[in-house]
């Protein structure tokens, strides 16, 4: 079954609308006139024939020769007729082969032998002891006038009206979905082409059809970035998976052709094997997050003692490297999460500042505190700063301001597991950063997700 447009429907209905408005009114005002003709009719026929009546009567049986006696007066015939029907004097339509029966003060209508209306108005009077009937009569035509000669005149002005009113409200409706169709269009270019995101042309009314254009534009804006960061994270992944694949692959060269190398290619395989592993268990854990199927062990975390165990697992490594840490831990700070993954916030945020802090003689302050309406854990490092229009972008997957932040192994998806996982506890990140002078990250939570016990 063939679908219909809206426009084409709209302009149905429209029509039909109008056109029964139009022939309503028509009607209406025809019948109104025709009544109005009618009425008018039935007081002219009564007042002329009283007036003959009353002639009659001055006059007696000496009126049928009298000069003053007009048998037809404003397009009305006038006959005198007897008590049997049998015409006396005056004159009458032709062409009326069956002529009403009296009828004493009565208004009657009857057709002659082609069709034409006649109005009747009967007067019955006494002259002389002989009872005489008096009749008027007139036509359709002159009791209607010129109204029923432009009738089909007006009905071909109203057809003509209604043609105009549909042709005006299909151009309106077609100008109106004009934007729904360049939607239609561009939604059918995304669906063939994954590749391109089109912006539909702007509708300047401020109206539902311009709403809906720029809630559109909005999601293919949204559509855009995320295919761009899709292509970005695809080339990103490739990227971190290949370094460590061709290290494997040239070990494994290395140790068949030299038997001796075999046990130092294998330690050089398993790290960035287990390098790999890692990347792949980060990207499958963002990615059930993405799907909103990441499973949390909820739990009270003391996520003071929390912070001081990763602190403590910290501290060696990077005491090795020159760095120290410091802290600030607001004691017995309970959160409602998954110990598991909230660990992974500290971890992530200090080899974050690990690794672009200051080498050596660096530092890194550990930080937990509560307020009535927060709770915040901040890292805060010394290294070269992050600049300004950088900032908004740095918790997105695989993102480093420059190549040369990506030192030590960095697979660029450390602050993006942070603020996952934030997310997922109700909280948020934030970051302040000065270039020279280092930056600090900082993850919170809303009171209510969390208490202090004092």
């Amino acid at each position: 079954m063939k679908k219909t447009s809206i426009v084409f429907r709209i302009t149905c209905w429209y029509a039909a609308f109008i056109l029964i408005i139009m022939a309503g009114f028509s009607l209406l005002q025809f019948e109104f006139e025709s009544s109005q003709a009618e009425a008018e009719a039935r007081t002219s026929l009564g007042e002329t024939v009283s007036e003959a009546g009353e002639f009659i009567l001055e006059e007696g049986t000496t009126y049928a020769i009298s000069s003053y006696m007009s048998f037809y007066k404003d397009d009305i015939y006038l006959s005198v007729y007897d008590e049997n029907g049998d015409l006396i004097e005056g004159r009458r339509p032709p062409r009326i082969s069956a002529w009403p029966a009296f009828r004493d003060k009565g208004f009657q209508r009857c057709f002659d032998d082609n069709r034409k209306r006649w109005f009747l108005y009967d007067n019955q009077i006494k002259v002389d002891d002989q009872t005489i009937w008096v009749r008027g009569m007139k036509s359709s035509k002159s009791v209607y006038g010129d109204s029923r000669i432009f009738f089909p005149y007006m009905m071909a002005v109203l057809i003509f009206l209604v043609i105009l009113s549909i042709t005006g409200g299909y151009l309106i409706s077609k100008q109106a979905f004009s934007p729904v169709r360049s939607l239609i269009s561009m939604v059918q270019k995304v669906s063939n082409d994954q590749e391109s995101v089109h912006h539909i042309p702007s509708n300047s009314q401020a109206d539902e059809i311009g709403m809906l254009t720029e809630e559109f534009n909005q999601m293919f804006d949204r559509l855009s970035e995320q295919q761009e960061r899709e292509k970005r994270f695809t080339s990103d992944v490739s990227h971190e998976l290949k370094t460590p694949l061709s290290v494997i692959l040239a070990q494994c060269d290395y140790a068949a052709q030299d038997s001796s190398y075999q046990e130092e290619a294998l330690v050089v395989i398993r790290r960035n094997a287990s390098s790999m592993s890692t990347l792949v268990s980060t990207l499958l854990l963002l990615s059930r997050g993405d799907a909103g199927r990441l499973s949390l062990q909820s739990e009270p975390v003391d996520l003071s003692m929390l912070c001081h165990m990763v602190a403590d697992q910290q501290e060696e490594e990077l005491l090795s490297e020159q760095i120290t840490l410091s802290r600030d831990i607001t004691p017995d700070i309970i959160i409602e999460g998954d110990e598991t993954l909230l660990m992974q916030i500290p971890i992530n945020l200090i080899t974050n500042a690990r690794k672009y802090g200051k080498h050596p003689d660096g530092h890194i302050a550990l930080s937990l505190s509560v307020t009535e309406d927060v709770i915040t854990l901040s890292v805060k490092d010394d290294g070269p700063g992050i600049p300004q229009e950088h900032q908004q972008k740095i918790f997105d997957r695989f993102y480093t301001v420059n190549e040369s932040r990506t030192g030590g192994g960095s697979s660029g998806l450390g602050l993006s597991i942070v603020k996952m996982i934030a997310g997922y506890h109700g909280g948020w990140v934030s970051l302040e950063s000065t270039l020279g002078k280092g930056s600090c990250f900082m993850v919170m939570f809303p009171v209510k997700e969390c208490s202090h016990e004092a």
